[in-house]
């Protein structure tokens, strides 16, 4: 009886510190070359819709390889929100084996599904951060008709048209 006790136990554990529950929106390629920071931040927070933009530069996890470890990755992060809606993140993540970046953008939320408003509200901005990226920062390498992963997240409804 002690072993099912223990057993019964050891699963609650593991049902309540498991893996968080992550909602995300995003869309992501790899890049051989990186914009200018601080002119991205600024063509960010232009837009009129965004009322706040923190950059951060950071190291990332130090891969483990049969080669031992590698020198951590190096991420620069953006987050952007304005209004109650509009919450978005551009990351570019240095990849450690071949010197590309991954270009990565979206919107999350952890333990709790990404809000549709949330989603509705941040597709535009995201979409013209990646147009501006490719026509005025020369990001070509991003295609411009990249396609957005739903990951525990509905896409936004289509409007009706009438006919």
């Amino acid at each position: 009886m002690a072993k099912l006790a223990l057993f019964v136990l050891a699963l609650v554990s593991l049902a309540l510190c498991g893996c968080p529950y992550i909602s995300s929106v995003h869309t992501s390629c790899q890049v051989t070359k990186l914009p200018d920071m601080a002119a991205v931040k600024k063509m960010i927070a232009a837009y009129p819709e965004v009322s706040h933009v923190d950059y951060r530069r950071c190291d990332g996890g130090r891969p483990l390889t049969l080669t031992g470890l590698r020198r951590p990755r190096v991420e620069y992060r953006f987050t952007y929100e304005g209004g109650n809606e509009i919450r978005g993140h551009l990351y570019f993540v240095e990849d450690n084996q071949d010197g590309h970046f991954l270009y990565l953008q979206g919107v999350k939320k952890v333990r709790r599904k990404v809000p549709t408003a949330w989603i509705k509200a941040t597709l535009p901005i995201m979409r013209r951060i990646q147009k501006d990226l490719i026509e005025k920062h020369g990001m070509t390498e991003i295609p411009p008709d990249l396609e957005m992963d739903y990951i525990n997240a509905e896409p936004p409804a289509e409007p009706k048209t009438k006919a």
